[in-house]
């Protein structure tokens, strides 16, 4: 089978680099390209604290993310072209699971994190399975096909 594009969840997690890693030698095994995907969650404030919030604390929260989001792609694309693979970053806002699907819908494989039970939001990779309908990996112990 083919690979030509593959999909792989950023973040800062503690498994963010284990994710990479797995999809960095699927690409370079397979010679495909590599889309590096982050999701932003979007500020929500509750409208009764929204009115006495000083604008300036939105502000301050939003340039704090575009900060994180900035280092996450530095890393990102270090490693890729560090490992001679082409790759392409996207970063968006919007809900997790829900961006991810739209994304891996248009990529050959999808690389998401494990499922960990005592992680908050840690159940990516069930909605994926569900909702993508394409083949994905979650890294683990086993080798990468050649």
């Amino acid at each position: 089978m083919a690979l030509k594009d593959i999909l792989v969840l950023v973040d800062n997690d503690e498994n963010g680099p284990a994710r990479l890693e797995t999809a960095l030698a699927l690409a370079q095994a397979y010679q495909a390209h590599l889309v590096g995907l982050l999701v932003l969650p979007r500020i929500r404030i509750p409208t009764y604290v929204e009115a006495p919030l000083p604008a300036n604390i939105v502000e301050a929260q939003g340039n704090a993310q575009k900060e994180r989001a900035a280092e996450i792609e530095r890393t990102f694309r270090q490693a890729a072209e560090k490992a001679e693979v082409s790759h392409e970053w996207r970063c968006t806002e919007g809900e997790r699971d829900e961006v991810a699907a739209v994304h891996a819908r248009y990529c050959d494989v999808v690389v998401v994190g494990q499922r960990y039970p005592d992680a908050l939001g840690s159940d990516i990779p069930d909605r994926m399975i569900l909702s993508i309908g394409r083949p994905w990996w979650c890294p683990t112990s086993a080798p990468i096909p050649r």
